[in-house]
């Protein structure tokens, strides 16, 4: 869980830290354009639909809220374990295997495992239902990872495209002093919206789910 935090917590201090450069910099309100974020914004929502199932979109903020406040699997205390269940069920026989759901997967799937062998399933069996657990959960986390990434890459496009509608309204109306500034705004906040969402946010998570599987 302390990984998990630590890892929301960097994520927080770099919007943190954006957001605290423009603060001091000037006018925050510069960089607030209702114009830019409907475009960034209402195009990842939109391409998001067409692309995922809604369900695998609320999948992938299940996941990652799970991600950050589960633990980390915990291999030495697993190893303790599966030793002193050994030492048990030689003692004792199959009937003496207990174990108790953790918070991390692999901690779920020893004790799977070890249910499957307390009613006397066979070993091939229990190998194979494994396995299709440990594949089910890989299969599960690249859905939700493939929608953090279809997002970080995407969103600079957004961001682009706003630059581009920016810069038609610019010269469409460059005898208009007064617009000019106004449209070079669209353009440039846009792309800072596209790059910004990106960088900080879907991507680390995508990595921070694609890590978290593997270490699993």
């Amino acid at each position: 869980m302390i990984g998990g935090l630590v890892s929301l917590l960097a994520l927080m201090t770099g919007v943190g830290l954006f957001a605290s450069v423009i603060a001091f910099s000037g006018d925050y309100t510069w960089f607030l354009n209702r114009a830019g974020l409907t475009i960034t914004l209402g195009g990842l929502a939109m391409t998001s639909i067409v692309v995922f199932p809604v369900g695998q979109l609320f999948e992938a903020v299940r996941v990652y809220l799970g991600v950050v406040t589960s633990g980390e699997p915990p291999i030495a205390g697993l190893y303790q374990n599966i030793v002193g269940i050994s030492r048990q069920v030689r003692r004792e026989g199959h009937g003496a295997i207990s174990a108790t759901e953790g918070g991390s997967e692999a901690e779920r799937f020893l004790a799977a495992g070890l249910e499957l062998l307390k009613h006397g399933v066979e070993p091939g069996l229990i190998r194979e239902v494994l396995v299709g657990r440990a594949n089910a959960y890989q299969s599960r986390m690249r859905r939700v990872e493939s929608v953090y990434h279809h997002l970080g890459m995407v969103s600079p496009m957004f961001g682009l495209v706003g630059t581009v509608i920016g810069l038609i309204l610019m010269l469409n109306n460059v005898s208009n002093a007064e617009e000019v500034p106004r449209n070079m705004a669209v353009a440039l906040v846009t792309t800072f919206y596209g790059i910004s969402l990106a960088a900080l946010v879907f991507n680390p998570i995508a990595g921070r789910i694609r890590g978290h599987a593997n270490g699993q």
